[in-house]
């Protein structure tokens, strides 16, 4: 099982970071 909270953080830290 997958927490949102996880997907939630992941998310934000991947909108923050430059998508290579």
């Amino acid at each position: 099982m997958m927490n949102a909270l996880f997907w939630r953080q992941a998310k934000r830290y991947l909108l923050g970071l430059p998508v290579v």
